[in-house]
């Protein structure tokens, strides 16, 4: 129990933090997430003052899950992957979903919401104990599957190149102590400064 906390300890920080940085901003706004899984966020994102929320991931397992998960109206959930993003929503939400996309579907993602707000999630590169044993089993799982698909770790200056020209200037990164290696990239005019 206490291996389990203590792994999934930055995610709920995560979790939690995403929607504290999204919350001044939400007021009337819709708030589409990409990769949501089970829609742990669904309903923390509209009592947080978001007029409606649309949860999107590729798994039918996690959708059907997020459906059984809550029944308010202002909530909905579709089985859609990252490429298909439909059009729609003033604020786009990712926590961790950068991570498992190449530079070309990245460009792509980004460009195709250009002209929304977003706050993201991704694992940044560092040189730390507990990126070098992810690296380790994420290794030892590509000698097992080869063919799987798997998460990277991307330098802030290297992702923010991805994004349209136009966005650039209004992105902010923010690393927070508790998070270890997650990093927010986000185009909100938070009160927090990059550090």
């Amino acid at each position: 129990e206490w291996l389990a906390c203590w792994l999934s300890g930055p995610t709920r920080r995560r979790q939690r933090r995403a929607v504290e940085l999204a919350a001044p901003f939400l007021a009337g706004r819709e708030v589409v997430e990409v990769g949501c899984g089970t829609g742990l966020l669904a309903d923390q994102f509209i009592a947080a003052g978001a007029k409606s929320y649309l949860g999107l991931d590729h798994s039918t397992v996690a959708i059907t899950a997020a459906r059984a998960r809550t029944g308010l109206p202002a909530i909905r959930f579709e089985v859609c992957r990252a490429d298909e993003l439909p059009a729609g929503g003033d604020l786009i939400v990712s926590l961790g979903l950068l991570d498992w996309l190449t530079d070309e579907e990245l460009a792509e993602f980004f460009r195709r919401h250009e002209n929304r707000d977003y706050l993201h999630t991704f694992s940044e590169r560092r040189s730390n104990t507990g990126q070098f044993i992810h690296r380790t089993i994420r290794a030892v799982d590509a000698l097992l599957r080869p063919r799987a698909v798997r998460p990277r770790f991307m330098e802030s200056e290297h992702l923010l190149a991805l994004l349209p020209p136009s966005r650039r200037a209004v992105a902010t990164v923010l690393r927070e102590p508790g998070l270890r290696d997650a990093v927010f990239l986000t185009s909100l005019p938070v009160r927090e400064a990059a550090r």
